[in-house]
């Protein structure tokens, strides 16, 4: 039959923004840890750290250039053997601005994961917000990236959303 693994999940961040004319740049810290309640599952036991950084040169009303870095860490901490390393992914790509509102872009360029080689990737994206009051915003996106790999093509699809309570001029929530 069906077993349920119950987990407790928990995790912080902060992240620092900056937009300019033309240029944009933003980083990142966090840690997310994930705790089975049953023995039976506890060798699952986790911890997440992850370190970004990026930025945006815009070269057109439409072009952009973007470059982003990740550093992730997950170490499994009831598994004695466990040598957790550092993956690392770059991506250096040509975002296309195909509609302003929805936001709809076409991307393409490459991604670079640890010492692999660089493979190329696009991704179709739409995102959008809406003001639901002076102090709540909610936005929602989705993807879809293809990743070409020598015989084989890596495919992601992802959405989300999220609402934001601007709680004064220089802090806000988000959920």
């Amino acid at each position: 039959g069906k077993t349920r693994r119950e987990r407790d999940e928990y995790g912080y961040g902060a992240g620092v923004d900056w937009t300019g004319e033309a240029l944009s740049l933003r980083a990142g810290y966090s840690e997310s840890f994930e705790r089975y309640l049953d023995d039976e599952n506890r060798f699952a036991d986790k911890d997440e750290t992850s370190i970004n950084f990026g930025g945006n040169l815009k070269l057109t009303r439409r072009v952009s250039l973007a470059y982003s870095y990740d550093r992730n860490l997950t170490e499994l901490i009831n598994q004695p053997n466990d040598d957790p390393e550092w993956k690392i992914t770059q991506r250096i790509s040509l975002p296309i601005t195909i509609l302003e509102k929805p936001n709809l872009t076409y991307s393409f360029g490459y991604q670079k994961e640890d010492d692999d080689p660089w493979e190329y990737i696009h991704t179709f994206a739409i995102r959008d917000d809406y003001t639901l009051s002076p102090t709540l915003k909610l936005s929602g996106f989705a993807s879809y990236t293809i990743e070409e790999i020598e015989n084989d093509n890596d495919i992601a699809f992802q959405f989300g959303g999220q609402l934001t309570h601007q709680i004064s001029d220089t802090a806000e929530q988000a959920l």
